[in-house]
């Protein structure tokens, strides 16, 4: 199962203020490192860290089109429509499925270039 895992024999203490921490704690969480000790050794060996820039009014866009095709799904699972309206329901539903895949194609394809 894959590469050898590292093993660290040294420990380095440092000491911050207060402000220093958070400030750390801000960059950690906008980054893509798994732990704080991760994100400090690239910060002090590579010099640079990859950062994930979040679009908040895409995320909720994104999570309130997801509830609204979970709730047309769940109507059409009880049956709240008749059945000479549920031909219509179908096409109208496989094209809100479209437009949000389409979004979300769209969002991925941009998110990382």
């Amino acid at each position: 199962m894959g590469g050898k895992r590292k093993v660290y024999f040294t420990r380095i203490t440092m000491n911050v203020t207060r402000q220093q921490h958070e400030q750390l704690k801000k960059e950690f969480s906008a980054s893509t490192c798994r732990s704080l000790n991760i994100y400090l050794r690239k910060r002090v060996f590579e010099g640079r860290v990859t950062v994930a820039y979040r679009n908040k009014s895409m995320d909720d866009f994104l999570t309130e089109a997801m509830r609204l095709r979970k709730l047309l799904e769940d109507a059409w699972t009880i049956g709240l429509f008749d059945p000479a309206s549920r031909e219509r329901y179908l096409v109208v539903m496989a094209k809100i499925k479209e437009q949000i895949n389409q979004i979300a194609d769209h969002v991925l394809k941009n998110k990382f270039q």
